[in-house]
């Protein structure tokens, strides 16, 4: 791996711990299905995003592992079904699309039957929604507690997390370069690619 996709994998897990500082909370709402339903001119707003606590019984899509010498953890990612199943028929992401990135701490064992690392409890979730707040085909990020059921938006102004999946990004602002299973749906379209660090 070069020092070039090195630095792409490190900013783009770096860029979902962000946080910003002047962020608002988003709350389950059980009236709603649907991931978000803003339009171009309103902020995310409480009733407009939903988190189902069945989430882990959603598309599985890939994992990374991130060495460090303080916290080494894991990333598992996760995608909605209703838009999975769309990007397999269309090769795209439709607006409500939900990424979900779960992160647990990585723990190192040795025993008679086994060795390695093994995943910890799980800490804290990133979301990367198709929501088109800032306009038509864009996406937000949020960070979601599990233990109390609430996202809370980066503010795009004051988080690194957009520019860096603009430009290093294969695929409509997702790393598709990095997940196996929509690299291939993407390669059977014919689709491009545009994204570095693969």
């Amino acid at each position: 791996m070069t020092r070039l996709n090195q630095f792409i994998i490190i900013s783009f897990l770096i860029c979902l711990g962000v946080f910003a500082a002047n962020s608002h909370t988003l709350a389950d709402n059980p009236k709603s299905q649907d991931a978000t339903k803003t339009t171009k001119s309103e902020k995310p707003k409480t009733e407009d995003l939903m988190l189902p606590k069945q989430y882990y019984e959603w598309v599985f899509i890939g994992t990374a592992h991130q060495d460090d010498d303080i916290a080494p953890r894991f990333h598992v990612t996760y995608i909605d079904d209703k838009s999975f199943k769309a990007f397999k028929e269309t090769g795209e992401f439709p607006v409500g699309t939900i990424i979900l990135r779960e992160t647990t701490p990585s723990r190192y064992i040795e025993t008679e039957e086994r060795t390695g690392n093994i995943m910890g409890d799980q800490t804290i979730s990133r979301l990367h929604i198709k929501d088109e707040y800032a306009g038509a085909g864009t996406w937000s990020f949020y960070s979601w507690k599990p233990e109390t059921g609430q996202a809370t938006y980066i503010d795009r102004k004051k988080a690194n997390c957009y520019s860096c999946h603009e430009k290093h990004a294969a695929h409509d602002q997702v790393f598709t370069q990095f997940y196996p299973v929509m690299r291939k749906i993407l390669q059977d379209r014919g689709s491009e690619q545009t994204g570095s660090g693969e």
